[in-house]
């Protein structure tokens, strides 16, 4: 089975073909494998998961209370991992535990094999590309397209290869942007603190990472909006700085 086929039965897919249509075109090319159990990379007590579900389709019908559900969940291991699904972006294969799963774990895995990037770059849980492409979808955001996601996964790249040189892309970007806006600003941490943050203590690394995400989190609580919103857009268009 091709991807596409699971994916456009989800009422969620008319606004990902809307923004994202050469994302969404790409599950035309993406095949659907059976799951495996070796597929399990990520599991850490999976059967805690098997179990809160459980207990939620229970508290669901009725069948118990709330209290009652609090009270096994609490007694459960705090922490459990489970593997939903897979891709092989070489191959342009993926794979789901379930015959049905969410839609944004299709989102996911299908980005894989578009984007061609590993979870640090791509994954929202570490602040990747993935995050800015639900912002998209969540907010309407207006103007970003598969493009600007590569290049915002190219600055992260960026981050580990040479994180001077993004340190400076993101202080020249972010100061312009702020003198648009009549905020006056020497630096990257000046400005950091003119909207409420703590610049981080560390490498610049860690400071780079930390501003980014700290960006997409304004973005996403509407924070500073159309400061960053501009920021962002400005950052991720094709003909910013080079990354060399």
């Amino acid at each position: 089975m091709l991807l596409m086929e699971l994916l456009e039965t989800y009422p969620e897919a008319s606004l990902l073909k809307e923004k994202f249509p050469k994302f969404y075109d790409y599950a035309y090319f993406v095949k659907v494998l059976d799951w495996q159990e070796e597929y399990a990379v990520a599991d850490k007590n999976p059967e805690v998961i098997d179990e809160i579900e459980f207990w939620q389709m229970l508290l669901e019908s009725g069948l118990i209370s709330k209290e009652e559900y609090e009270k096994k969940v609490s007694s459960l291991p705090r922490y459990a991992s489970r593997t939903e699904g897979i891709a092989f972006m070489d191959t342009n294969e993926v794979s789901f535990r379930k015959k049905r799963p969410p839609f944004h774990v299709i989102v996911h895995e299908l980005g894989h094999c578009y984007f061609k990037e590993p979870d640090p770059t791509w994954n929202s849980t570490y602040g990747g590309g993935e995050w800015l492409l639900w912002m998209v979808l969540r907010h309407d955001l207006k103007g970003f397209t598969e493009e600007h996601i590569k290049n915002y996964m190219q600055l992260l790249k960026l981050n580990f290869e040479n994180p001077q040189r993004l340190y400076e892309i993101l202080t020249e970007k972010s100061l312009e942007v702020a003198k648009k806006f009549g905020i006056e600003a020497n630096s990257l941490k000046e400005l950091c603190m003119y909207c409420g943050w703590m610049p981080p203590q560390g490498d610049k690394t860690l400071f780079n990472q930390s501003f980014l995400v700290n960006v997409l989190s304004s973005i996403e609580y509407r924070d500073f909006l159309p400061l960053w919103l501009e920021f962002l857009r400005s950052l991720t268009t094709s003909g910013f700085p080079s990354l060399t």
